[in-house]
């Protein structure tokens, strides 16, 4: 290439150069300063940092894995599918018998050891356990199983403190959005996926619980396998928004989660039951979304006692416990859970004119609170309820645990008397578990249209998917049960026949909770 053509093309190049420069700058504005790139997270103030400043060399992703994997839990046990009349669910099975483990996901939601997953996870196995992050395991106690949404809350007693997810306040979700999850499948624990929500308001069969077919699902095309099941979906603030479900067997990419919506109605009343045995709360709280950010409403007082006593009313908005926010019913309980019968909490209230003393300022404050939940980025209207109120101060004692009437409970549902079980009896029947309670006594005439009724010195094993610990546990399971829900009961049977022992499993279906009427 002659000299004149060489300098032609290196003008041209410096044109060129120079032209995209200006360019450049003009979008950058003036001075050469950046424009403000748009807000990539409305209410992300307690996890921005995953996405504004990322460590080195680590991606968003892996940011959320670090920051929530010690969170998830495996869990397992031996594989008994609750089937009718299998043997293997009750009884020890012969020496040398090569058993199953169940192989399924679950996450940390209080400091305290409470997991929650899926109920199929839990009632596939007579005795779940919970192995953490650093390889631990602990036996696992069901605190509340609501099959019919699909979901189990249990507790480990692990003596430390446990790091816990954090949820999603917003429940508005739209297709397209990304979502990240943490689970166990095929045994391969602490996996992660991640994809887009598909889909919404979808419908899913749920294989081992019969008959269950689950609605208002999410729907991804992030990677779900068996054992993934009660793992949590995570947005990219690094907060829960769903939990698996299942996937569709006769297809790739089609997996279904449990929706943050749904955890905001359901969990709420399980974590109750934890609370309750626990001490008296003395009062119930629902969710009432006129209330701005703040949703949880006093909807009734149970005693005029505690709480009553010390000036909260039906219609308060509690605005933080202890210093803590509450925003909806979820954290009310989360946070109560930390609690023991005798101590002292202290509930910010807002109440309405028409319920407020009129020694008590009419402004609206700024709540004083403090656990750094999403507060940042609400402005100061947000804090105000849709009508003028009055801030509020109610401190009182937590009292002991509501007693229950464990023989009177058990004779009115179920018109049984019982007792524990003992070592010799659990010898005799071949239990693989000491599950269960013996029937000492019933009345024959609720059971005589039965082919096989319940007997004395019957076992007990089982009322829906609880199996009763103790006569004690029978009755809260039995006071967790809506009086008109027909539930399954199974009975165990040891009788001789020729002088030959011989244990049976009695499966009686839709026995109904309700005593017949006197004639």
């Amino acid at each position: 290439m002659c000299k004149k053509k060489r300098r032609n093309v290196a003008v041209f190049l410096a044109v060129a150069i120079f032209m995209t420069t200006l360019s450049i700058r003009d979008t950058l504005g003036q001075g050469g300063s950046p424009i403000p790139a748009p807000r990539v997270l409305e209410r992300s103030a307690p996890t921005a940092s995953l996405l504004l400043e990322p460590q080195a060399g680590r991606s968003l992703l892996s940011n959320i894995y670090k920051k929530n994997v010690e969170s998830v839990v495996y869990v397992t046990g031996v594989n008994v599918l609750p089937e009718k009349k299998s043997e293997l669910e009750f009884f020890a099975p012969p020496p040398n018998t090569k058993e199953e483990f169940t192989v399924g996901t679950g996450f940390i939601i209080h400091e305290e050891g409470y997991v929650l997953t899926n109920a199929h996870t839990v009632v596939r196995s007579v005795a779940p356990i919970i192995e953490l992050h650093n390889g631990k395991r602990f036996d696992a106690e069901i605190v509340a199983l609501f099959p019919h949404n699909d979901l189990a809350l249990l507790k480990i007693d692990t003596k430390t403190k446990l790091t816990p997810v954090t949820f999603e306040n917003n429940e508005e979700i739209s297709v397209g959005e990304t979502i990240v999850t943490i689970g166990c499948p095929h045994g391969l624990k602490y996996t992660l996926t991640y994809g887009v929500i598909s889909g919404m308001n979808r419908s899913s069969q749920v294989v081992d619980i019969p008959g269950l077919m689950l609605k208002n699902l999410l729907q991804t095309d992030a990677a779900i396998n068996p054992g993934s099941s009660g793992g949590p979906w995570f947005n990219l603030r690094g907060a829960v928004t769903g939990v698996t479900v299942s996937k569709r067997s006769d297809a790739d990419n089609i997996g279904f989660g449990i929706s943050i919506s749904t955890l905001h109605e359901v969990l709420p009343q399980m974590l109750a039951q934890a609370v309750q045995s626990k001490f008296s709360v003395g009062f119930k709280v629902v969710r009432d979304r006129n209330n701005g950010p703040f949703q949880c409403r006093v909807e009734s007082i149970s005693s005029a006692e505690g709480a009553s006593a010390a000036g909260l009313s039906v219609g308060d908005v509690i605005h933080s416990i202890n210093g803590k926010a509450v925003f909806h019913p979820l954290d009310f309980y989360l946070h109560m859970l930390s609690f023991n019968a005798n101590d002292e909490v202290a509930l910010q209230v807002f109440r309405a004119p028409s319920v407020a003393s009129s020694s008590i300022s009419s402004a609206v404050p700024i709540p004083n609170v403090s656990d750094g939940q999403d507060t940042e980025n609400l402005s100061e209207s947000d804090y105000s309820l849709e009508y003028q109120s009055s801030q509020w101060v109610c401190v009182y004692r937590l009292s002991a645990p509501e007693l229950i009437d464990v023989p009177a409970m058990v004779r009115d549902e179920l018109g049984m008397e019982v007792s524990p079980l003992d070592s010799k009896t659990i010898l005799e029947f071949g239990l693989r578990t000491s599950t269960g309670v013996v029937i000492r006594s019933l009345d024959q005439n609720l059971y005589e249209k039965l082919q096989h009724p319940p007997r004395s010195g019957d076992i007990l094993a089982r009322i829906d998917y609880q199996r009763p610990k103790s006569p004690e546990h029978l009755a809260r399971i039995l006071q967790s049960i809506p009086p008109d829900k027909p539930v399954d009961l199974v009975i165990l049977r040891m009788e001789y026949v020729q002088e030959k022992k011989n244990v049976t499993r009695i499966d009686i279906s839709n026995w109904r909770l309700v005593m017949p009427a006197a004639e």
